[in-house]
């Protein structure tokens, strides 16, 4: 009853305790469904199922285990979007939906560190899913409990970026700018050519052409001693920023 929209195997085993005798028990006696490898109840079975649980005093437990189970998953498929088979880290994010909203809102008013953690973990998932609303409404909660300074910083990165992404420019513009100020002072070379790239690719957006290709500029400058990657990133928004401009020749040098 604990879980939402259903639970794998391994997952129940990890938060209920459930052995794999049980859980067959459960689906012959048709309390339990099996789906694609999953297992799920009728809602009304889960209602019942979850007011046994406060009858007993168990939900506080099992609420918690079931939020680090999820929290941790999160967490190991971050690594996995930059690997081999990012579709496999999608699609097992996709089937967990439901238990990540919920494991979110018990971590935000129980774990705040842990759910700082798991929305940092959880933006390529939004951001490729173009769950683009979702993840800015959990990156702002994530920025009202994150007090370590460079973690508030990735956090206001990121939800500049989704704020981009939903076109809230008044929203990404102050968000950036002050992620950037901490980048600054640490000399983080790489975030700081991020940030600058993000405003300027805002201010194309908002028609401020000149302060968009200073901005982008400003970005390459500092990429170039940052590394081969970045500074491509740096280049090819430069490269984009001009031609949008109708600059060819700075577009096509850049």
């Amino acid at each position: 009853g604990v879980f939402a929209g259903g639970c794998t195997e391994e997952a129940a085993a990890a938060v209920c305790d459930a052995e794999p005798t049980a859980l067959a028990a459960l689906a012959e006696k048709s309390l339990l469904l099996r789906q694609h490898g999953r297992f799920a109840m009728l809602e009304t079975i889960r209602e019942y199922a979850l007011e046994r649980l406060r009858a007993d005093g168990d939900e506080p437990a099992l609420s918690r285990r079931h939020a680090e189970y999820f929290v941790d998953l999160a967490v190991r498929m971050k690594p996995e979007f930059k690997g081999a088979d990012p579709a496999a880290a999608l699609e097992r994010l996709d089937a967990e939906h439901d238990n990540l909203r919920t494991a979110l809102d018990w971590s935000f008013d129980h774990e705040p560190d842990a759910f700082v953690r798991a929305v940092d973990a959880l933006y390529s998932f939004w951001y490729f899913r173009g769950h683009y609303r979702e993840g800015l409404r959990a990156f702002g909660r994530a920025r009202t409990v994150a007090t370590e300074p460079a973690t508030r910083a990735d956090v206001l990165k990121l939800e500049a970026s989704l704020a981009f992404a939903c076109r809230e420019f008044s929203l990404a513009r102050p968000l950036i700018n002050e992620a950037l100020l901490f980048y600054r002072s640490v000399d983080d070379t790489v975030n700081s050519v991020r940030a600058h790239t993000l405003l300027g690719i805002i201010a194309i957006n908002e028609g401020e052409h000149e302060r968009a290709i200073e901005l982008l500029e400003e970005g390459v400058a500092l990429a170039r001693a940052g590394g081969e990657e970045v500074l491509a990133f740096a280049l090819s928004n430069l490269s984009y920023a001009a031609l949008a401009v109708g600059n060819l020749e700075r577009g096509y040098t850049a």
